[in-house]
């Protein structure tokens, strides 16, 4: 049974912002590669470690010492697509609260 509170539904709107929000986020870091590669011939990657090592100022994701296969596979996944696929799932559960 669905709850109909402002609570629950103040988590199920959260939900469908954090879909759209990590759409166009997704939509926007993949429209800079793009742009950055009609422009200049190079295809320029955006590994997951290469945006949020900066962010969270996070020193191994940043400079590798050990574990470098890790790192190596996290970074291979773009981080558009990272963002886009975790922030629909996290979103597609927040917005189903209590949908029973």
């Amino acid at each position: 049974m669905r709850s109909e509170d402002g609570v629950a539904r103040t988590i199920r709107g959260f939900g469908v912002l954090l879909c759209v929000a990590s759409t166009l986020g997704a939509l926007g870091l993949l429209s800079t590669q793009v742009y950055a590669y009609l422009k200049t011939g190079e295809w320029v990657p955006s590994g997951v470690l290469d945006t949020v090592g900066p962010l969270l100022h996070w020193e191994w994701a940043v400079i590798p010492t050990d574990w470098l296969g890790l790192h190596g596979m996290l970074n291979a996944i773009n981080s558009g697509a990272a963002l886009f696929v975790c922030g629909i799932t996290l979103g597609l559960l927040l917005a189903g609260f209590e949908d029973r």
